[in-house]
C-alpha cells in the first residue's frame, strides 16, 4: 500500500515539474516578427491594405509613414495582460495579424499564423492619446466600407 502511495506522490511531483517546465519554455518563446513593435511599425508604414473596425464602422487604408508615426511606437512597452475594455479600434494588417487598440492606453497584437515556436500574441502599454489620434486619421483618410461588401466580412477581425 505504501509503494502505491509513494508512486502516486512521485507521479504527481513529476507532473508538476513537467507543467512548470512547459510554462517556462512557453514564456521563453520569441515573439512572432509581425507582432513586435518593429513589425507593427513596418506594417503601419507599408502595408497595402489595412482594414479597420471601429464599433459598427469599417474602413480600409494604405499604410504610410504619416500613419505609422501616429502610433508613437518608441513609447510602446510590453506588458503581461490585455485591457479589460473593448478595443476602440481593431486593425487587420494583410492576411496575417490583428492589432486591437483600446482607449485606456493598451494594445494587443495577434498572429494566428505564427509558428508553434513563436508567441502568437503580445500586449503593450501605449501612449493614452494613440487610439484617438489613430481614429481621427482613419476617419479622415480611410475608405468607408460596409460589412459584407467584399472587403469586410464577419470573420475579418477574428484572431
Amino acid at each position: 500500500m505504501m509503494r502505491g502511495k509513494k508512486a502516486a506522490v512521485l507521479c504527481a511531483g513529476l507532473l508538476a515539474l513537467c507543467l512548470a517546465g512547459a510554462a517556462v519554455l512557453g514564456a521563453a518563446k520569441p515573439l512572432d516578427d509581425h507582432i513586435t513593435v518593429d513589425g507593427l511599425s513596418d506594417a503601419a508604414a507599408g502595408c497595402e491594405s489595412i482594414l479597420v473596425k471601429e464599433e459598427n464602422s469599417y474602413y480600409e487604408l494604405q499604410g504610410t509613414d504619416a500613419f505609422a508615426e501616429l502610433f508613437d511606437f518608441d513609447a510602446w512597452r510590453q506588458q503581461d495582460k490585455t485591457s479589460s475594455e473593448e478595443p476602440l479600434l481593431t486593425l487587420r494588417f494583410a492576411e496575417a495579424w490583428i492589432l486591437e487598440v483600446a482607449s485606456d492606453g493598451t494594445a494587443a497584437a495577434y498572429n494566428g499564423y505564427a509558428s508553434a515556436q513563436e508567441q502568437s500574441e503580445v500586449y503593450y502599454s501605449i501612449p493614452p492619446q494613440t487610439a484617438e489620434n489613430l481614429l481621427a486619421y482613419i476617419q479622415q483618410h480611410g475608405e468607408s466600407h460596409e460589412l459584407g461588401d467584399g472587403a469586410i466580412s464577419s470573420s475579418t477581425f477574428h484572431h
